[in-house]
């Protein structure tokens, strides 16, 4: 499998260059000098701080709104107005709004699933390994609804098994059925189907039923319910399957969202 592709950190993308770097040492040459004058140096660090904060707006603008209305919801303009910054000031960040959201999906879920995959490192079991990354999947999204959203927003489809959460669900599920773990007549049929119903808990977990009868309710365990039902649509029988649901999840250090509230660019 080809390594995990990652995104640069936002700060890195913007790292000053060789000309700079020089022009930083002038500046503090000038500062040494000429106290009390503005030193090149200081201006150049400003300049990077404006940039990142900027580039930080725009992609918490895009988050926002692309959780809520898909990519084809969205429109540069709604992102600039947003984020409150020029329309042409976009172009100096990304060429275009699908650039954007592919580094969002790299942000919020490349580096989210690389982190969940160390799982692998605690549990041999690869049923137990997909429940806990399908429980931890869904519970992050109840933290954080707007990640949860946008995982939803970047849709379940063939490109989804060649990156983020979809590649590893693939080469587990595939792991499982070589191991003789679980039943598989049909691996397409089987991955769309336990893909499909962790999405359908993240679902649950991250929309608010406006119905009284509505037939999720908020249980806490929904997670683990769901998780046992995939199981069972894997080849386990529903006891086994509930009992390694229902199991304290294994601790792993998962990133927080950069661009959640009270986030900032140097966070």
């Amino acid at each position: 499998m080809p390594p995990l592709k990652k995104s640069m950190p936002s700060g890195i993308a913007n790292a000053p260059s060789k000309r700079t770097r020089d022009a930083l040492k002038v500046g503090k040459a000038k500062q040494t000098d000429e106290a009390g004058r503005e030193s090149v140096g200081a201006a150049t660090t400003r300049q990077d701080k404006r940039r990142q904060e900027t580039r930080f707006k725009l992609m918490r603008a895009a988050l926002q709104l692309m959780s809520a209305k898909g990519l084809d919801g969205v429109a540069i303009q709604d992102i600039t107005n947003a984020a409150d910054v020029g329309f042409g000031s976009f172009y100096n960040y990304f060429p275009s709004k699908e650039a954007i959201f592919q580094n969002l999906k790299e942000e919020l879920i490349e580096y989210y699933a690389a982190a969940l995959d160390k799982l692998g490192e605690q549990v041999a079991d690869p049923a137990e390994k997909i429940a806990a990354s399908a429980r931890y999947t869904m519970r992050h999204g109840r933290a954080d609804p707007v990640w949860g959203k946008f995982v939803l927003a970047t849709n379940f489809n063939r490109d989804s098994l060649h990156a983020g959460l979809g590649r590893y669900l693939l080469r587990d599920v595939m792991t499982g059925i070589e191991a003789k773990r679980f039943v598989c007549h049909d691996l397409a049929s089987l991955v769309v189907a336990v893909g499909s119903t962790i999405l359908g808990g993240l679902m649950a977990e991250v929309t608010v039923s406006e119905h009284a009868d509505d037939p999720f309710g908020s249980p806490d365990d929904l997670p683990e319910k769901i998780s046992a039902t995939l199981l069972v649509t894997l080849g386990l029988p529903w006891a086994e399957a509930w009992t390694i649901a229902s199991r304290p999840l294994p601790v792993v250090d998962l990133p927080a969202n950069p661009l959640s509230v009270g986030m900032r660019p140097d966070s």
